[in-house]
């Protein structure tokens, strides 16, 4: 199927607390299945077809539309991800090099010389 063809439809009125989600977008697929494992008492798979896509009811608290994030803001955003994530230290490293102490790391020999 073309990517011009995997569309998604979402359905809800002011009446129902649900809300339908028709598609047959990988990505949304793969969030509403994971969203049915972690809430199976709230969101469910309702309809499958042939050519893939898929219909699901969920919460109509979870429909939500955002305001698009500007480059700055991404990039703002980004740097502090980046800093978090190299702030932490490594799992792999050893106990000294983590206290600060300096340590020698031995070559690793498994490059096929034995």
């Amino acid at each position: 199927m073309e990517k011009i063809e995997r569309e998604t439809i979402i359905l809800f009125n002011e009446a129902e607390e649900t809300a339908e989600v028709y598609t047959c977008t990988r990505k949304l697929k793969n969030r509403l299945k994971q969203l049915r494992s972690d809430n199976p008492t709230e969101v469910y798979k309702i309809y499958e077809d042939r050519y893939g896509f898929e219909r699901y009811v969920i919460p109509k608290e979870i429909v939500s539309l955002r305001k698009p994030t500007s480059e700055k803001t991404r990039r703002i955003l980004r740097e502090k991800a980046q800093k978090r994530v190299y702030a932490k230290p490594s799992p792999f490293a050893s106990r000294e090099s983590i206290s600060g102490k300096d340590t020698e790391v031995e070559a690793d020999t498994r490059d096929g010389e034995e």
